[in-house]
């Protein structure tokens, strides 16, 4: 299975575990985009409307594009009363609709699993001073002892995804996606905007998010209940600090 395509054997779970999007980046990238009332968005890798969401109840004429018919099925549930969506289930790379007809694209915590053709369609599907917003979630490691007691269970149980400075390769790894998008041709006008925040989840919202990452499918009992039972003696809750990062540009 394609890793991208993970997501659609756990939409559920990634419905009820995954954030949303901070009210203040949205109202970041309209003010960028400088987009109208009735113009066109396109959410490349929907999955179940999180970021879909926030552009349809303010009113804009969004197409919701997934390949995953599962969690595609969820964004419709969601949004079935709602005139101005519409579904697509596609990858946007061969998706063959759309020539040069949104004003805006979007792309939320989905963009990098798009392959290198996705940057050809960005072209394709964009009006000329088209503005496309990606942004993404990243969870950060927190300081306090819940977190250094996870990291002995990750250590102990789940080596292979056990980094020493999390934050750090979390940094990097989020700096080589904005220099990749940066680096686009034709496009201009590039502002990187990052948010910090925190969520908190019981033990099992946690087990379900931590089950949403591909890398951590197939993981053992073992590790879940560990991490599981860490979170239930310590009071029941953690807290997950959080950056989300925008990326905005502009199709010259």
């Amino acid at each position: 299975m394609e890793k991208r395509l993970y997501f659609d054997t756990v939409a559920e779970l990634y419905e009820s575990s995954r954030p949303g999007y901070p009210s203040l980046l949205i109202d970041d990238l309209l003010w960028l985009s400088r987009i109208s009332a009735d113009a066109h968005i396109l959410d490349v890798g929907c999955g179940t409307g999180k970021s879909t969401e926030p552009f349809v109840l303010r009113g804009f004429k969004v197409c919701a594009l997934d390949p995953g018919a599962n969690m595609l099925a969820l964004c419709k549930k969601k949004f079935h009363k709602y005139p101005n969506v519409r579904f697509e289930n596609a990858a946007f790379e061969t998706w063959s609709d759309g020539s040069d007809e949104f004003d805006l694209v979007i792309s939320g915590t989905a963009f990098h699993w798009v392959t290198e053709a996705g940057y050809r369609q960005l072209l394709r599907v964009l009006r000329p001073q088209g503005a496309v917003g990606i942004f993404w979630h990243t969870f950060l490691r927190g300081h306090d002892q819940i977190h250094k007691d996870l990291d002995l269970i990750y250590r102990n149980h789940a080596r292979h995804l056990y980094v020493d400075d999390l934050d750090a390769a979390q940094e990097m790894k989020d700096r080589r996606k904005e220099e990749q998008m940066l680096s686009w041709e034709e496009f201009a006008e590039w502002r990187v905007i990052r948010y910090y925040s925190s969520i908190r989840y019981s033990a099992k919202g946690y087990l379900d998010l931590v089950k949403t990452w591909p890398d951590h499918a197939g993981q053992s009992d073992v590790f879940f209940k560990s991490a599981g039972s860490l979170i239930e003696d310590a009071g029941g809750e953690i807290v997950m600090p959080m950056r989300t990062t925008l990326c905005f540009g502009r199709r010259m």
